[in-house]
């Protein structure tokens, strides 16, 4: 990597192997393999030194040599079965492990922690559409369920100097179950009008097994939480021609914990047990918008939306590689998306996409200097995005496509009270693409130089970062290539 201490080496497969094993049932079978011995983590920067040297390495991460290696192997298989002219049926299964070891420097305090868990994970669904007259129009009728689990048996230890692994301070397995049935309609009235309806219920249950022993100074921190909702989707969408509507959808959302976002209650590493105190998030969806084709080569979609949520789970403080999490009392979002594509000729292609997001607390909270007004931007959110890529194909070459991409990434806030941003940021990227068929075999190649201009940024931000060490800075200009190959039997 460009900074000190942020060397990579990684091995990722994917496989799909899809077949028809009678007149009217595909079977695919799917494997994703990866494997990332080596991932060394630089850390953020505060400000004053992200500007006297962006390159270096943040306090501490060469010191406890941080970084982390990951492995997770996954396999599946899909059946698609149709059982008549209007009725299908599909059923799916996935099974797989993985594997991390990270360790982390500390903010203050002589050791850092290191975190390895294996995990498991597997689950089934299955789905069935079916076609059906009604009145002017027909339905199509979407009908499912999923059964999920997800269990890893998690220890940490002191990360003491050089990546030497210290005494345990955690040793605990954390589970996760959920189960979900839906239902979906999707109604062509007539010509003019279309409804969608939906309607989703969830479980989802978390459960710590702690096997650290209890003692003055350490708790058990077993538990079992629960949640469960039932949520509706309704839309509507007038088309007021073969090439124009209007629509407008609703839907309720229900998010529940990640672990990855229940992991710690505390910044401490002494302190174990997943955060069972974080609630879901439970938000309300309103989108309007319009989609049209222009003309008989370029389309544009236009959209408006707002989110509102109540305990929306957001970052409440990064320190020594811990990202701590809690509910916000309630949030708003609120943005416009536009694209347009363009086929302006069999060589020449355009498409620009622009989106902007409000996202702020809607109550204030907090006291003092660490007192957050209401309306404040949510710390991690980019307030405007745009992509725009031009095309070429040109005829003499067959196979051959070269883009060039513009991107625009807006400010975004580091921290709850909004006393720092990024600025906004411009980079170019240039691509080559060529695709070739020989016989059976597809191959596809590309050569990439990103940051064309070699441009200074910062690329992402470590929201409530301890220190104010929030920075992460973009690379300068990089070259990639890369090679796929596809065999049709």
């Amino acid at each position: 990597g460009f900074r000190q201490h942020s060397a990579a080496k990684r091995k990722h497969t994917n496989t799909n192997l899809t077949t028809t094993v009678f007149e009217d049932t595909k079977l695919s079978l799917v494997g994703n393999f990866f494997d990332m011995p080596l991932s060394q983590d630089p850390r953020g920067l505060t400000k004053a030194r992200l500007e006297a040297d962006r390159t270096e390495a943040g306090t501490n991460a060469v010191r406890f040599n941080t970084g982390k290696e990951v492995k997770q192997n996954q396999i599946g298989v899909v059946a698609e079965t149709k059982l008549s002219a209007t009725n299908e049926l599909m059923f799916r299964a996935y099974v797989g492990e993985r594997e991390l070891g990270n360790r982390l420097a500390p903010t203050t305090g002589a050791n850092g922690n290191t975190v390895e868990f294996e995990r498991s994970f597997n689950g089934i669904g299955m789905r069935h559409q079916s076609t059906h007259e009604v009145g002017q129009g027909i339905v199509n009728l979407t009908l499912g369920a999923e059964v999920e689990y997800m269990k890893d048996k998690r220890k940490g230890f002191e990360n003491q100097p050089n990546g030497v692994k210290g005494i345990l301070t955690r040793d605990e397995d954390n589970t996760v179950t959920s189960h979900g049935v839906f239902a979906q309609a999707n109604w062509l009235v007539n010509e003019d009008w279309s409804v969608i309806f939906g309607l989703r219920a969830n479980e989802v249950k978390f459960k710590v097994t702690d096997y650290f022993p209890v003692s003055n100074t350490n708790a058990d921190d077993s538990g079992v939480v629960k949640f469960k909702s039932t949520n509706p989707v309704f839309g509507l969408t007038r088309h007021l021609s073969q090439d124009s509507n209007i629509f407008f959808n609703y839907g309720k959302g229900f998010d529940t914990p990640t672990l990855t976002e229940a992991a710690y209650r505390s910044t401490d590493p002494l302190v174990g047990g997943l955060n069972l105190d974080l609630q879901p998030a439970k938000s309300d969806h309103y989108e309007i918008g319009y989609k049209t084709r222009l003309s008989q080569n370029q389309r544009l979609d236009v959209s408006y939306f707002v989110i509102n949520t109540k305990n929306e789970i957001i970052v409440a403080e990064n320190s020594g590689g811990r990202s701590v999490f809690r509910n916000a009392s309630r949030t708003s979002k609120t943005g416009i998306e536009i694209a347009h594509s363009a086929q302006w000729s069999q060589q020449i292609s355009s498409y620009v996409a622009f989106s902007t997001l409000n996202a702020r607390f809607s109550d204030a909270f907090g006291a003092g200097a660490n007192r957050v007004a209401e309306g404040n931007h949510i710390p991690g959110t980019m307030d405007k995005q745009l992509f725009a890529e031009l095309s070429l194909k040109p005829e003499s070459l067959p196979g051959l496509t070269t883009s060039l991409e513009l991107l625009y990434q807006g400010k975004i806030r580091v921290n709850d009270i909004n006393s720092e941003a990024t600025s906004g940021a411009t980079t170019l990227n240039l691509r080559f693409g060529w695709d070739r068929q020989y016989g059976p075999w597809a191959v596809k190649s590309y050569l990439r130089v990103d940051n064309l201009t070699d441009k200074e940024y910062v690329g992402s931000v470590i929201a409530n970062a301890g220190a104010s060490r929030f920075y992460e800075p973009a690379p300068g200009r990089q070259v990639g290539v890369g090679l796929s190959a596809t065999y049709s039997f």
